[in-house]
């Protein structure tokens, strides 16, 4: 079933388990999870990809139908569990401070036998948050049946469209535009209402705009995505290099200066948390946020 969404988040189960300061390596739940779920360092994301990695990872005795590989270092994986890298989301949930790259590899044709062939969906920082259910502190196992009955009790009838199963590849993207993800992963964070200087130092490295240089100036977006995008349904204005597929809208941001006291990668920031006028440009049919104008 292809159904576009946006934005696009991954939701992972999370199964009974340790704490992370008594979690060991051997434990089993957590190295099974690592074993079908984790890849720091991907060689490309193609559909050659998953049918290596599947066949790897043990997977492919039966074929199995889905599954999703995140690439991402274990320990920002296990951050979303602590304040480091997560925040509390409604009941038995938590949602992740920053994005994750993931491949979704799904099974071609109808057979389960060897060998196996798969189908790859890459997500480049299309996710801005991961939901987690959890029942004490760590990383277990991706049940689709599980995750859809907790957020059936928990997230309204929206999010579960958004959200049910998009990581198991139940659910395709269909926005797949690089300057929409880097749109995304640059200016969108509706999880908080505004932020002070230690926000700003914070989200620009994990958004990855202090690597080699530090931008000058960047906008955080405090808005749902869907209130973003019907920003691109007003009328049309000018843009700064003048086109006229610019639009405006109010919102709550936070803009991020650069202080100049600090070089790349250790970058400072002064920070501004208002309700504004914001200009965005849009593209695509229908359209998505592509540029932060102004």
């Amino acid at each position: 079933m292809m159904i576009g969404l946006g934005p696009l988040l991954l939701v992972f189960m999370l199964g009974p388990c340790l704490t992370p300061p008594t979690l060991a390596q051997d434990d089993y739940r957590y190295r099974h999870f690592l074993d079908q779920h984790y890849d720091a360092n991907p060689r490309g994301r193609n559909n050659r990809y998953c049918d290596t990695m599947m066949r790897r990872r043990g997977l492919t005795s039966p074929c199995k139908d889905t599954n999703t590989f995140i690439h991402g270092t274990s320990n920002n994986i296990k951050a979303v569990c602590e304040d480091e890298n997560g925040k509390p989301h409604g009941e038995n949930f938590r949602i992740s401070k920053s994005p994750f790259q993931v491949t979704t590899c799904k099974l071609r044709g109808g057979s389960t036998r060897p060998p196996c062939r798969y189908r790859a969906t890459a997500c480049l920082d299309l996710l801005f948050s991961v939901l987690q259910y959890i029942t004490n502190k760590n990383v277990s196992e991706i049940s689709a049946s599980k995750v859809v009955m907790a957020l059936q009790k928990t997230l309204s009838s929206l999010l579960l469209l958004l959200l049910a199963l998009l990581g198991l590849g139940l659910v395709q993207p269909s926005y797949g535009q690089p300057m929409y993800q880097r749109f995304l992963r640059q200016h969108v964070d509706p999880t908080v209402t505004g932020g002070d200087v230690k926000y700003c130092n914070l989200m620009m490295q994990r958004r990855r705009m202090t690597q080699f240089r530090c931008k000058q100036f960047n906008t955080f977006i405090h808005e749902d995505i869907w209130n973003i995008r019907s920003i691109c349904s007003t009328t049309n204005i000018q843009c700064k290099n003048g086109k006229m597929n610019c639009h405006e809208g109010v919102v709550s941001v936070t803009d991020c200066r650069d202080t100049g006291i600090s070089p790349a990668p250790n970058c400072r920031y002064g920070a501004r948390a208002s309700t504004r006028r914001v200009v965005i440009a849009c593209e695509g049919n229908p359209p998505v946020p592509v540029h932060f104008d102004r």
